[in-house]
């Protein structure tokens, strides 16, 4: 049997190394454990606001949000009615404003003096005219001697009228023309024939015109430019005055 050398000793078993082990392994654990415990505190969520705040943010009467997607919407809805009725006041203004422009229109159409030149309404109107050789009423007149303006007049009921005065004025061979017919003058045209006999002589500048008057110089027609012509075809102008207004 083999004897241990002198100085020689047996090896220890390692039970206090192991003890200390576990010490720091629990110590490890109890410090992950509290870390852990720290870290779950402080990542709690934050608590969310009371459903009441937010009720009276959206202007809700009720304090029970029921149906939080539903007010929500009535939320949305509720300001858009308000911007509805804050134009409101705007198109109320608008209106003022286009008023300001019809006042200003009405003066302007207000051109009385337009209406003060109207025409005056005259009784008489020349009913018809008509240009015709002067053998139907003349046979034993040359043609190219006379030029001949005759004519009646009739009141409303197609009466002949005596006793009025028609004028020829104007200008005619290139000198005035000025003269006188009364009705019943002339009867070979009715009653209440006129008639003028002017010289066959007409030239570039000539204008006459006729007009009806009563025995006192009142106007009774519109002055009214004729034409005449020196041809034996038509050197007759026959007219017809007619009442037009009921007396």
């Amino acid at each position: 049997m083999a004897v241990p050398k002198a100085g020689y000793q047996s090896p220890k078993e390692p039970r206090q190394k192991s003890a200390l082990g576990i010490i720091l392994l629990c110590v490890i654990f109890a410090i992950a454990i509290a870390v852990a415990v720290f870290l779950i505190k402080n990542n709690r969520p934050l608590a969310q606001p009371k459903p009441t705040i937010t009720q009276g943010y959206i202007g809700l009467a009720s304090h029970v949000a029921t149906n939080p997607t539903k007010q929500q919407t009535q939320a949305i809805k509720t300001p858009t009615a308000s911007v509805h009725t804050d134009p409101s006041p705007t198109a109320g203004l608008t209106p003022k404003a286009s008023q300001t422009p019809t006042r200003s229109k009405t003066p302007s159409p207000s051109p009385s003096p337009s209406a003060s030149p109207t025409a005056e309404n005259y009784p008489f109107i020349i009913r018809n005219s008509s240009q015709l050789a002067h053998t139907m009423y003349f046979p034993n007149e040359k043609c190219e001697t006379s030029i001949y303006v005759v004519g009646q007049v009739l009141d409303y009921s197609e009466k002949d009228v005596i006793g009025y005065v028609v004028k020829l004025t104007g200008v005619h061979a290139g000198k005035e023309l000025n003269k006188s017919s009364e009705t019943g003058s002339m009867q070979v045209f009715g009653d209440s024939g006129f008639g003028f006999v002017l010289p066959n002589q007409i030239e570039k500048d000539d204008e006459i015109s006729i007009q009806l008057f009563d025995p006192q110089g009142k106007p009774l027609s519109k002055k009214i430019v004729i034409e005449i012509s020196g041809e034996c075809d038509a050197n007759l102008l026959l007219i017809r005055y007619k009442q037009s207004v009921v007396p």
